[in-house]
């Protein structure tokens, strides 16, 4: 027997009637952990400041558009409507790239020919804010291709 069949499940819950506890009451345990693993790693210098920057900065400007767009929508009364669009060309446009990829990949198997691997050529001050260079964790953040 497993160690996990002694606790039930969110199913097996719901079914005898008792509701689910919500994500926030599921997610107070790992603060600490993560607060202790952030600080574990700055003492070993392994924080890497600039890549943080980034990630919370466009953490923060994507939850403001979004709320902002939600309103605007909610107030118009077509949040539903947009809701249900999106979903849809969201999966035909995550399908039609996956079909485009695999018939790509199949004709070069065909062919024999190898993947492309090549750089493109892009001006400096068409990127110089689309791309950063975070040497701390060794990383290259790019809107682009990777070098």
């Amino acid at each position: 027997m497993f160690a996990s069949a002694a606790l039930p499940d969110d199913a097996a819950v719901i079914l005898i009637g008792i509701p689910p506890p919500s994500p926030s009451q599921r997610a107070e345990p790992y603060g600490g952990i993560l607060v202790a693993g952030a600080f574990s790693y700055w003492r070993k210098r392994l924080v890497d400041l600039g890549l943080g920057f980034v990630l919370l900065s466009g953490a923060i400007l994507g939850t403001a558009s979004g709320v902002w767009f939600f309103a605007l929508l909610r107030r118009a009364g077509q949040l539903d409507l947009f809701i249900a669009l999106a979903y849809i060309v969201l999966l035909t446009i995550v399908g039609g790239l996956m079909t485009a990829e695999s018939v790509r990949a199949i004709v070069r198997t065909w062919r024999g020919t190898p993947r492309f691997c090549g750089a493109r050529e892009r001006t400096p001050g068409f990127t110089a804010f689309l791309e950063a260079a975070l040497p701390q964790s060794r990383i290259y953040v790019s809107r682009f291709r990777s070098r």
